[in-house]
């Protein structure tokens, strides 16, 4: 070994140690400089491929974390056709992962699809038994998203027979949950059952009872679609004692919102308050904004149901200021719920509350519509959002009098409300319009 590459594998180890300490501190920017500098270094000196495959794999996690996909994008393929040169069809293969997860995290399920299905052709062709079970996965997992359910149960089961064979547990559990999940998602509440049930046998079986928790929320969930409130309640208790002996906080919170939902479909609004309390403080102590959104959703609508309407309402405005902050769909779920407690109100004749409700949500639409417009990128989105709050109100004029003025002012405004938002709330405005 020469002097020269002495040297020059010694800073190759120096920039590789300081770059993964810097993304261990959480600084992003200074260990993608150090990777940079890496993958610099390496094609002035003539080093190794392997090394700068390494530095444009991490770089692109880098990017990816920060969500910057079409860099992160960049970098990937970059060095699969590196890896692709050399022969290294491992680094391909993890090559093309990371793409398609790419895709997954972004929202482009058609895209990632399309990797997904490349990569596990090849690993297939390669007979590469590991990498062919992670594109299972990832294939499945978005055909779940993309609502073909059955494909991706093809997916998991392939899957799962692969992980079996492999004697790999922790990937069999994983599969096995995934069924489960694809199972509930096309309402298979009886096969969903069947599989939570397996899962948590061969979790038990084998000591892995850090696993039991998702079965059980499994079971759980499919019981309820079942209509075995009880059994569903049976099952979300126990959950919620081990997930308690094992200190799991963020299932300790789930199994808290599953009792609610529950509690409330089986009218004890108490036991839903509750626990719907419980789940959001513990989501928003860990900084889990969506879950603790949705506890926060479940909490609002059950203080609609003790009639408490000013809590109802305020607790979906503050549901919208945590929306807000994330993405438009989780925003337009909970301005959702607004709907539907005012349809709630006009059904009752509570017009006044109606009223008093839209004006709390004025109030917070000129405080956040700055931000509102920001988040969504789009001019129009807050127009739109005021149309329904307009229609919202006139609803609460009307008094339940069909040839009112207010009420054909509603039509006109659910007619000029288009895109994603319209088609949210277009069913909600034509069924307050057919009763009127």
């Amino acid at each position: 070994m020469t002097d020269d590459t002495a040297t020059y594998q010694l800073k190759v180890r120096e920039l590789l140690a300081e770059a993964e300490r810097m993304q261990r501190e959480g600084d992003s920017e200074k260990a993608g400089q150090l990777y940079r500098r890496l993958v610099s270094l390496a094609l002035e000196k003539g080093g190794g491929q392997e090394e700068i495959i390494f530095a444009l794999l991490r770089l692109g996690d880098i990017y990816a974390e920060g969500s910057n996909e079409q860099l992160a994008l960049e970098c990937y393929r970059d060095a699969e056709q590196r890896a692709a040169e050399i022969g290294f069809t491992q680094g391909v293969l993890d090559c093309i992962q990371r793409r398609g997860t790419t895709h997954v995290i972004a929202g482009r399920w058609t895209e990632g699809a399309k990797v997904a299905a490349e990569g596990r052709e090849l690993a297939h062709n390669l007979d590469d038994k590991a990498f062919e079970a992670v594109f299972l996965g990832l294939l499945g997992q978005i055909e779940r998203r993309l609502g073909n359910h059955d494909h991706a149960l093809e997916c998991a089961f392939e899957g799962l027979q692969i992980s079996q064979l492999m004697g790999n547990l922790d990937e069999e559990l994983t599969f096995l949950a995934d069924m489960a999940l694809i199972s509930l998602g096309k309402q298979d509440f009886d096969g969903a059952r069947r599989q939570a049930d397996s899962g948590l046998r061969r979790a038990q079986e084998t000591g892995k009872l850090d696993r039991c928790a998702v079965f059980l929320g499994q079971k759980c969930h499919a019981l309820r679609g079942l209509g075995d409130i009880e059994g569903a309640r049976k099952c979300a208790q126990e959950g919620l004692e081990s997930a308690t002996e094992g200190n799991d906080r963020k299932e300790i919170a789930t199994f808290r919102h599953d009792l609610a939902l529950l509690a409330q479909e089986s009218g004890d609004t108490e036991g839903a308050k509750e626990n719907s309390l419980e789940a959001y403080k513990l989501f928003l102590e860990m900084g889990n904004k969506e879950g603790a959104l949705t506890s926060l959703r479940c909490l609002s609508l059950v203080f609609a149901d003790m009639g408490d309407w000013e809590a109802a309402f305020k607790g979906l405005i503050d549901g919208l200021v945590l929306a807000a902050s994330m993405d438009r769909r989780l925003f337009m779920g909970t301005f959702l719920d607004v709907g539907s407690i005012t349809h709630r109100l006009w059904l009752n004749k509570r017009y006044e509350d109606i009223l008093h409700g839209m004006d709390l949500m004025d109030e917070f639409f000129a405080s956040l519509e700055k931000q509102l417009e920001e988040q969504s990128g789009e001019e129009t989105y807050l127009t739109y959002l005021k149309l329904i709050l307009d229609c919202l109100r006139n609803i609460g004029m009307s008094r339940g009098d069909s040839t009112s003025s207010h009420v054909e002012r509603a039509r006109e405004i659910a007619g000029e409300i288009d895109g994603a938002i319209g088609a949210g709330m277009q069913p909600l405005i034509t069924e307050f319009f057919d009763k009127a």
